[in-house]
């Protein structure tokens, strides 16, 4: 029964409107118990655990990754935002080898460095057509919540 809900009904609340009215949180914990030595013990043993255990890191990851992006200074204006040892290559991120080439300071260097710049980026950059990706567009089918606002909804297994 709870397979079947998050397999085909969780994921049609992101595109029917309802989080607009809802706040969701995911508790991976569902009937787990703690057992001695504060072991966890699943309902549904080892494998419903190991799934706790990954969708607990995506949260926290999540977060982390959240918490990174908004204390970056500069602040990033769109995605790719590529940064050497914290400064921004700006729309130059076709340069990126050699940004951290120049900013590599071991010995030796690694190979690729050593080649002419024309070499290091011929590949990326024909491949590249700089599509980036700004803070301040948001895609039309897209939800922007207000700040402050958490989703919020509590999973049982």
């Amino acid at each position: 029964m709870e397979v079947d809900f998050i397999v085909n009904n969780f994921p049609k609340i992101f595109t029917s409107g309802i989080t607009d009215i809802m706040d969701l949180k995911l508790v991976p914990y569902g009937n787990a118990m703690v057992g001695e030595n504060n072991t966890i013990i699943c309902q549904h043993g080892h494998e419903e655990c190991l799934l706790n255990q990954v969708e607990a890191c995506a949260i926290h990851l999540e977060l982390q990754y959240a918490n990174e992006t908004s204390a970056l200074i500069p602040s990033h204006q769109y995605v790719p935002w590529v940064a050497v040892n914290k400064v921004p290559l700006y729309d130059n991120y076709d340069n990126f080898v050699k940004a951290v080439c120049n900013a590599y300071k071991g010995t030796p260097p690694p190979r690729v460095c050593n080649k002419p710049t024309t070499d290091i980026n011929h590949e990326a950059k024909s491949n590249s057509n700089q599509e980036v990706c700004y803070v301040n567009e948001a895609s039309p089918n897209a939800k922007v919540k207000p700040p402050g606002t958490t989703w919020r909804l509590l999973m049982k297994f």
